[in-house]
């Protein structure tokens, strides 16, 4: 053996009776064995620490006995009215889909899991049963850093605005299930529900209570729509306070809780167009019993509105008349009816419905159509809003014709007049001259262009007078014309500038009118002189 490798297993065996006399040593110092829990004292510790992150949940015989700090926090948020389990899955399933209402719902099988529906989660609510004791614990959730929480009370924050925004909405709100139950409505829906009935209990906006029925007062009778459609519905509603129907527009779209529906208050808008609908019936009965044709023709030229006098004055074919045609159409079918006049040309006749409708909408078009079968038409056009225009047809056939005869009438009295001798004025009971004969315009000078319908008695009696010798029977016939109350006839004479004699007979007529004639008398020749005899 070489002097090295005897040196160190020397060294070896020093070293190693050193060690065994500090262990000697150090069990002589402590008197006693270590204690087992001290063994195990710092893993107890780190389990104690896991469980209370950790959300988990411990029912025995079907009552909560033990929940985690977190699952304490989580069932603080949920609505203390629910027992536990309900409030437990109330506030997990927006999670977890599918977690059971009851604990009569679980399956009988030991274990069950559900996965989180959100993305990105791939926390499992695991469900672990045993005899009577049942554990639900939230695994793979990743223990929230500094970041996450910040995360989760922005959330938390735009959650609480967005349910109050959802909760005091001014316009019903409410979530149902597959069997149309209620499950979460809004303060709008509450109230709305308190004035249909009155005596119901009240009703806070909110989640509903298991076993809480409520009737859905705005039932849209629709098959709820799948996911991505939607479905609306108008509802008629009369609470029982008012007595008044108010209508809503509801709107149904599906989600992932449910079946949201959305009311919008529209009675304003119903009442609005029950008014108008009641005016319009209105205009049409009027309309009706109107005896002058109204042809209304919207923005787009077509015949929007006709009434029953149309058909008879034009004799248009009421199938024609129904099926709106447009502004060419129509007049084309009036001309080719001959219920207007007949245009020189075809190019002239378009040019010319062009000019009508523009004037019409200026509400400057207005002629008198005098149609080859005798009618005349008085027909004129009207700007009506947003771009409409209005045609009236009036038949003043009987105007035309009563204005002919009287203009007749008056040619023939005129013809009467003129084939008397007598020179003939007559006056109205404002004093002015109303009619008066050739053998008048003859006697005082009077030619055929001149006009005597403005000519008063003041300056007929002053022409006369120029005419003549002074004489007051002018001023008494101006009195006599201008006088009222009772008069009679009366005559007098007067004499011309050349002397001649003039008859004049002053007669009342009716109605306060007057007649004036002249009748000038013929002056004899001088007899012959006597001859003289011698």
């Amino acid at each position: 053996m070489t002097v090295i490798g005897l040196e160190l297993v020397i060294t070896l065996v020093i070293t190693s009776g050193c060690v065994a006399g500090g262990v000697l040593w150090f069990v002589a110092r402590v008197g006693q064995p270590i204690p087992r829990v001290a063994l195990y004292a710092a893993p107890q510790d780190r389990t104690e620490i896991d469980e209370r992150q950790d959300v988990s949940f411990l029912f025995l015989d079907n009552q909560l006995a033990h929940a985690s700090d977190p699952a304490r926090e989580i069932l603080a948020r949920g609505d203390p009215a629910l027992d536990d389990w309900t409030r437990m899955a109330r506030m997990l399933e927006p999670r977890f889909p599918g977690v059971p209402d009851s604990l009569e719902d679980l399956p009988r099988s030991r274990e069950m899991f559900l996965p989180s529906a959100a993305s990105g989660d791939r926390a499992v609510l695991q469900f672990q049963q045993d005899d009577e004791a049942i554990r639900l614990r939230i695994a793979n959730d990743r223990p929230a850093s500094a970041a996450d929480r910040h995360v989760r009370l922005l959330r938390q924050s735009e959650l609480a605005t967005l349910r109050s925004a959802a909760l005091h909405a001014p316009n019903p709100i409410w979530l149902t299930d597959a069997k149309g139950a209620l499950l979460w409505v809004n303060d709008a829906y509450a109230g709305l529900a308190a004035q249909a009935d009155p005596g119901a209990p009240p009703l806070r906006g909110g989640a509903l209570r298991r076993g809480q029925t409520l009737p859905c007062i705005l039932d849209t009778g629709l098959p709820l729509p799948t996911d991505g459609q939607r479905a609306s519905a108008r509802v008629q509603v009369t609470p029982k306070e008012s007595g008044e129907d108010r209508w809503y527009d509801v709107t149904i779209l599906a989600s992932r809780l449910g079946w949201m529906h959305y009311a919008t208050d529209v009675t304003p808008v119903v009442q609005a167009e029950v008014a108008q609908r009641n005016f319009v019936q209105t205009l049409s009965k009027t309309f009706a019993q109107l005896s002058i044709g109204l042809a209304i023709f919207d923005r787009e030229r077509r015949l929007a509105l006709f009434n029953p006098a149309l058909l008879d004055l034009t004799a248009l074919p009421a199938d024609f008349l129904s099926r709106k045609p447009g502004f060419r159409s129509f007049f084309d079918m009036l001309r080719d009816r001959q219920m207007m006049p007949e245009p020189k040309s075809y190019a002239s006749w378009c040019e010319r419905v062009t000019e009508l409708f523009a004037a019409a909408k200026d509400g400057t078009y207005e002629e008198t159509w005098s149609l080859p079968n005798g009618m005349t038409y008085h027909v004129s056009g009207r700007p009506h809003p947003e771009g409409a225009v209005a045609f009236l047809f009036e038949d003043i056939s009987a105007e035309i014709a009563l204005t002919r005869q009287f203009r007749q009438q008056l040619e023939l009295e005129q013809a009467v007049l003129d084939a008397m001798e007598d020179a003939v004025a007559v006056f109205s009971p404002q004093g002015f001259v109303s009619f008066c004969n050739t053998a008048y315009r003859r006697l005082w000078g009077v030619t055929a262009e001149e006009t005597l319908l403005d000519v008063s008695v003041l300056d007929a009696t002053r022409a006369w007078q120029m005419a003549s010798t002074p004489t007051p029977v002018w001023g008494e016939i101006r009195d006599f014309v201008s006088a009222y109350g009772p008069r009679s006839e009366w005559i007098s004479q007067v004499k011309l500038a050349d002397g001649t004699p003039v008859d004049c007979r002053i007669v009342p007529l009716a109605g306060g009118t007057t007649l004036v004639a002249f009748r000038p008398q013929e002056i004899a020749a001088p007899a012959p002189s006597a001859v003289l005899q011698v």
